[in-house]
């Protein structure tokens, strides 16, 4: 009798403990003075270049260069990576494996945009204290039958992340008929001191890992594209190639034909894993995401444990 009013008092503890847990979590935070605030890295805008800067990490934003490009840097493990926007090309996808193969431009000296033909403007959108957001906008095409094609990147940052969203929007693209999709070419180089990287490609992500499984690059694409304001599921399809012995990747998205318009958001950066030996910041938010699931895991986990015992309990009785 006495074992199961004493089993009987715990399970009723732990379950106004889990109760508690669940009314009180989303409060719970890892902080002596009230919730963790996380701003944006120091920002330095230059011309056409926008610095996001802090002691662990750094991405850079450069429209005044041949082409446009991201930099970014994680100095906890010494990794330097450029993305650079190289052209855009049209293409008849002849073999039907839904991705651009150089065999299939189209329109002879009309298949290609060169993005070192395109001058750009950088403005910055918003700003706080946590976000951030910025466009790359084409203000000329030098190559008189792109003229009328307008590029825009719409770039978005917010405090505690380690990746840069941008939104592809390229209007006025003028397809010769034969053409099947468009090809938006994208040039990944890095420089990492010591150690060889690992490829890994997935249908909606390219990354670079170390060998014990750090991500320390990635290029996301959703799969989902906007064409001419409808959005096509499976529309977007990424694919990459490796160049022999060079540390440089060549990743291609490729998209419907449109009469007008394509709208797409891929994401370019490193991982939290990536910057936390050095960040004490990124920590704290890993154990915010973290503390409060594996609290309420390990509190139900014990209420279905003591509930198990009390049954056991009863049935020998």
């Amino acid at each position: 009798m006495l074992k199961q009013k004493t089993t009987s008092r715990i399970l009723l503890l732990t379950t106004m403990l889990l109760l508690s847990s669940i009314m009180i979590g989303p409060q719970i935070v890892i902080a002596d003075e009230g919730p963790l605030k996380v701003e944006i890295p120091e920002k330095n805008l230059v011309n056409k270049k926008l610095v996001l800067a802090s002691d662990d990490f750094s991405i850079e934003i450069n429209g005044g260069g041949q082409v446009p490009f991201y930099h970014f840097d994680t100095t906890a493990e010494q990794a330097s990576f450029f993305l650079k926007i190289q052209r855009i090309v049209q293409y008849n996808d002849i073999n039907e494996n839904q991705r651009f193969d150089e065999d299939e431009l189209v329109g002879d000296t009309t298949s290609t945009l060169q993005l070192t033909s395109v001058d750009w403007n950088l403005t910055i959108i918003t700003e706080n204290e946590t976000t951030v957001e910025f466009a790359l906008v084409s203000s000329q095409i030098r190559d008189p039958y792109f003229s009328d094609v307008e590029i825009e990147l719409v770039n978005h940052f917010t405090a505690g992340s380690t990746a840069i969203k941008f939104d592809v929007n390229i209007t006025n693209w003028p397809f010769v008929e034969e053409a099947t999709g468009l090809s938006l070419e994208f040039e990944l180089l890095w420089n990492l001191k010591g150690e060889a990287l690992i490829k890994e490609s997935t249908n909606e992500g390219v990354y670079l890992k170390t060998a014990d499984q750090v991500v320390l690059a990635l290029f996301e694409s959703a799969s989902e594209v906007t064409v001419d304001g409808v959005v096509v599921e499976e529309g977007a399809h990424l694919n990459d190639t490796a160049a022999a012995n060079a540390p440089k990747l060549n990743i291609y998205i490729d998209y419907p034909n449109s009469s007008n318009n394509i709208f797409h958001d891929p994401m370019f950066g490193t991982s939290l894993d990536a910057i936390l030996p050095l960040n004490p910041t990124a920590i704290v938010l890993w154990l915010q995401e973290n503390v409060k699931a594996g609290f309420l895991g390990i509190t139900a986990m014990t209420t279905l444990i003591l509930a198990t015992l009390l049954v056991v309990n009863r049935r020998r009785r």
